[in-house]
């Protein structure tokens, strides 16, 4: 380890050029600047331009600056220093912890990049027992940086993230987004309308927060299979969802907010939406949608296997 230069070398890694060289510590890793770095072999060290110049031909130039500021800035504003890693918790990642090195290439816990390690495509900072609670913060609108981002979940519902503040507009930039998971958070106010552009969205996962104010329009989600948004004071109606070709589940449950009829094409999927103010036609199946009203008739079936489409169930 170069303590001046913080760069870290093995045997298996190209011969570089360093300037300045002061000392070689292996070891345990005890300050920002000394790292652990194994066998070291043969290793040869020169005097030379720092940094070397790259060799011709295809291969990992980092990631993008602007989505390494994103990343960082959860880190910093959500305790990251305080993150456990808990061994057997990363869903995507490499398991290591942030802030060293590149996120691609070192295996961020929760951190997917794309095949070059260019763009972060899937992110999971605190799956269940992580012991890596997005603590005391708000989600930073830089978030919306990551352009190629297609699974984000930023809680879960056994060792949930405390977000509070609202959600950034900026997550409607996300157009390649695919799953959604943003319950038992905390985060409050309205749901931007901005999410309305996320048109590649299979999953919606809202739930257990402190979100108030109007439903956004779902007709424009047509790949939209799983919606959730339950126990919130959310108003609206359920109109929009009905007209979803793909919804096999909706939990809408505990808004007393919500109202209007209740769209007869909702009768046949498994969907909840007790504990509204939606008004049930005595000609809708029975307890269609969990709502007492409902005359009588079959229940929905429950949702396929497939419903999850390409996301992980949390």
């Amino acid at each position: 380890m170069f303590r001046d230069n913080t760069l870290m070398a093995t045997a298996k890694m190209p011969l570089l050029d360093y300037d300045n060289a002061v000392s070689l510590v292996v070891g345990a890793r005890r300050v920002a600047t000394e790292y652990w770095v194994g066998h070291l072999g043969d290793v040869l060290i020169r005097n030379g331009s720092y940094p070397p110049t790259l060799p011709p031909g295809p291969g990992p130039r980092g990631l993008a600056a602007a989505e390494l500021a994103a990343l960082t800035e959860i880190h910093s504003r959500c305790n990251g220093n305080e993150w456990r890693y808990a061994a057997g918790t990363d869903a995507v990642g490499g398991g290591a912890p942030w802030m060293i090195g590149d996120p691609c290439s070192a295996g961020w816990f929760g951190v997917k990049c794309d095949a070059v390690g260019e763009h972060v495509t899937q992110l999971f900072p605190n799956t269940r027992f992580s012991g890596n609670p997005l603590e005391g913060c708000e989600i930073p609108s830089s978030i919306g940086n990551l352009s190629s981002l297609e699974h984000l979940y930023l809680s879960n519902d056994r060792t949930p993230s405390h977000l509070h503040g609202k959600i950034p507009a900026t997550l409607g930039l996300l157009r390649r987004l695919k799953c959604l998971y943003l319950s038992h958070t905390g985060v409050s106010g309205a749901i931007p309308v901005e999410l309305q552009q996320l048109t590649n969205l299979q999953v919606f996962l809202m739930r257990s927060n402190n979100l108030t104010g109007p439903l956004i329009d779902f007709s424009g989600l047509r790949l939209l299979r799983n919606v959730w948004f339950d126990t919130q004071g959310l108003t609206g109606s359920l109109d929009s969802l009905a007209t979803l070709p793909n919804l096999t589940f909706l939990q809408a449950s505990n808004n007393a907010g919500i109202n209007g009829s209740l769209p007869a094409h909702l009768c046949g999927i498994d969907c909840n939406a007790g504990g509204t103010n939606v008004d049930c036609s005595a000609a809708l199946p029975a307890n269609c949608c969990r709502v007492t009203g409902c005359g009588k008739g079959p229940k929905a079936p429950p949702p396929p296997p497939s419903s999850m489409g390409e996301c992980f169930p949390q």
